[in-house]
């Protein structure tokens, strides 16, 4: 069976605030805060049809920049800035393709900061300047 080949058409973002039971220590940082980013994600299949998912993941501070002179606030608004971008990414696509492909390309562009030269979709990543 063929993988699904699918578009991205749509893609959202709500961030609930999610308090921890206890306190965690995490690194240099005691958890007991953290958003809950949710993302909604509306893809269209190779025959028309849309699909919806949802994804989501905690913005922990310290986990994605390890820089003491930066706050947490700070910390939470880079990498609700790093998923806006990556959604951004994504959405620029003109092609069906694989979700391995589709990730392939965004991690060259995200990660290497190059598009991948196998990859028939276009990429170009275009800030956004909004945060949580």
């Amino acid at each position: 069976m063929p993988p699904l080949r699918l578009r991205p058409r749509e893609i959202s973002f709500h961030i609930l605030d999610c308090r921890t039971r206890l306190p965690f220590r995490f690194g240099v940082h005691t958890l007991i805060r953290a958003p809950l980013c949710l993302a909604r994600v509306l893809v269209e299949i190779e025959d028309g049809r849309t699909i919806e998912g949802f994804a989501s993941d905690l913005l922990v501070p310290k986990w994605f920049e390890k820089r003491p002179d930066q706050s947490i606030e700070d910390d939470w608004r880079r990498l609700f800035e790093s998923a806006r971008q990556a959604a951004a990414a994504a959405l620029d696509s003109t092609d069906h393709a694989s979700v391995f492909e589709h990730w392939g390309r965004l991690q060259a562009l995200r990660v290497w900061g190059a598009r991948p030269a196998s990859s028939s979709c276009a990429a170009r990543a275009s800030p956004s300047s909004s945060a949580p």
